[in-house]
């Protein structure tokens, strides 16, 4: 019949379509993991904290990407279920005789469904407060085993006169002062005045913020709303020192 034609065609094409947003999704969260990294291996990696783009995206922007495939994948798997519902019911009363039992565990099924689905808008989060500058404790960490690898392998031969032990260490810590600044996006406006001596209403014009946005707001929060980045900020105390 025509009608179970047509019914053949949609399943075709709501598999396929299934199958090209899995391999999308996997493969967004492939780049995110992999290429697209977090702060702190972005330093390991590349020895500065930059920030990454493909095509003009950063990771929050594909992040939100993924989701949004999450969501397409989870519409064409009703439809998948609604279209195959005939099936289903056959194959599940074939497996479970008893009409009791299949109710329980329909019951048991969905509420699992639900609460893995749902568990992120009920679950209790812990919260720990952080002190000022201490989300960067790592990242510094990682910026000085660097530079001190670095260091090494410019360094002179150990057995050259005049080499002492530690003199990559004592290198490092002097060049510090003179590298490219770490800008966190848990940092405040004060926080980085205070830290580099760049006044806060200086690097608000620089970043096109307007003057009467607090000192205390979160950078991380003020580059979403006003379009910058953080290597935008240490640029601009590296002109500004």
């Amino acid at each position: 019949p025509q009608s179970a034609k047509e019914r053949i065609k949609i399943n075709f094409i709501i598999d396929v379509l299934m199958f090209l947003v899995i391999m999308a999704a996997g493969g967004i969260g492939l780049l995110m993991k992999y290429v697209l990294v977090p702060g702190s291996e972005r330093f390991a990696r590349y020895g500065a904290d930059v920030d990454l783009f493909l095509w003009g995206w950063d990771r929050h922007q594909w992040g939100a990407l993924h989701l949004a495939l999450g969501y397409v994948l989870l519409g064409l798997l009703i439809l998948h279920i609604v279209f195959h519902w005939g099936q289903i019911k056959r194959m599940y009363r074939n497996l479970i005789r008893g009409r009791s039992l299949r109710i329980l565990l329909t019951v048991l099924f969905s509420a699992a469904g639900l609460i893995l689905f749902l568990f992120a808008f009920v679950v209790k989060i812990e919260k720990i407060p952080v002190r000022a500058g201490e989300g960067g404790h790592r990242l510094m960490h990682l910026r000085h085993e660097t530079e001190i690898s670095r260091m090494k392998q410019d360094a002179p031969d150990r057995a050259e006169p005049g080499y002492h032990a530690g003199q990559e260490e004592d290198a490092v810590h002097h060049s510090h002062e003179e590298r490219t600044p770490l800008i966190l996006g848990s940092m405040t406006l004060r926080e980085v005045e205070q830290r580099y001596g760049v006044p806060a209403d200086s690097i608000k014009k620089q970043l096109g913020i307007p003057l009467s946005i607090s000192n205390a707001e979160n950078l991380g929060r003020l580059k979403k709303r006003y379009g910058f980045h953080m290597s935008d900020v240490e640029r601009y105390i590296e002109q500004y020192r």
